[in-house]
């Protein structure tokens, strides 16, 4: 499974497990996440923002001067 994200805290757990780990609250996405990736069963993969189809519905509208 493929798990396209454009969150870079997602990402450093891919890369820096450790890191992550040392904090004192956790998020249970984030344990299930970090789960599924040490399974090989997702990879995240950073789209960019511009690329994100999703974001159309979450960035204004540009300013049309007339």
């Amino acid at each position: 499974m493929l798990k396209l994200c454009l969150l870079t805290f997602y990402i450093g757990i891919e890369f820096n497990l450790i890191l992550y780990a040392r904090k004192k609250y956790f998020e249970l996405q984030y344990h299930y996440i970090k789960e599924r990736i040490k399974d090989d069963n997702i990879k995240i993969t950073y789209i960019h923002t511009n690329k994100q189809q999703a974001n159309i519905f979450t960035k204004p509208l540009e300013k049309v001067y007339f």
